[in-house]
Parts: C-alpha cells; sequence; structure tokens
C-alpha cells in the first residue's frame, strides 16, 4: 500500500466488509501485488501477524479450508498436487493458505 504506484488506491473499512461478504470483488492491484510469489510469503506473515491472534482455533480452520480445497471438483489435480505439499508439514501451512487465497484471486 505504501508504494507510490498505489497513491490512488483508497481502503477503508466499508471496503474491506464488502469484500469480506462478497459484496464488491477485491482490487486487481491487490490480487496482483498477492500473484507473485514473493510476495505471497509476505501475505502468510501477515496472515500470522494479523489473523491468527484473532482466531480461537486456527488449526482447525486451516484444516477445514484444507478440506474445502480437496473436495472442491472445479479444481484441477495438477493445482492439487501443486499445492497439497504445502499443507503436509505444519511449518508451510500459512504459505499455503497464501498461495490458495491467490490461486482463487
Amino acid at each position: 500500500m505504501n508504494d507510490p504506484a498505489n497513491q490512488d488506491f483508497s481502503m477503508d473499512n466499508g471496503l474491506v466488509c464488502r469484500w469480506m461478504t462478497g459484496q464488491a470483488k477485491i482490487s486487481p492491484k491487490i490480487s496482483a501485488y498477492y500473484s507473485k510469489p514473493s510476495n505471497q510469503e509476505k501475505l502468510a506473515h501477515t496472515i500470522y501477524q494479523n489473523l491468527l491472534p484473532l482466531m480461537s482455533d486456527c488449526n482447525m480452520a486451516i484444516q477445514d479450508i484444507y478440506t474445502l480445497f480437496i473436495q472442491d471438483d472445479s479444481i484441477s489435480d495438477a493445482k492439487k498436487k501443486n499445492l497439497t505439499p504445502l499443507y503436509k508439514p505444519a511449518s508451510s501451512r500459512l504459505l499455503f493458505l497464501a498461495k490458495l487465497i491467490s490461486f482463487y484471486q
């Protein structure tokens, strides 16, 4: 957000709420930023720092997301084989989640 290229972009709580409820699409600038592999690591760190402390059982939430991912017939087997190894070791589950989020954008 501090990048000079994003000076024309503004974000407020109402916009974030509309993203969360699906009433608004996430900005293409944000999607493009997090689609880069190096920025997916940043997203994983942001999730760790800002989201996990708010959750009562983050491990169960990530497990449920993984289950939904595996059961989603609209995702190719190749994509599942590509992302599944990141879920197996607990140390890379947040990177799995970040890559999954950026995949759905």
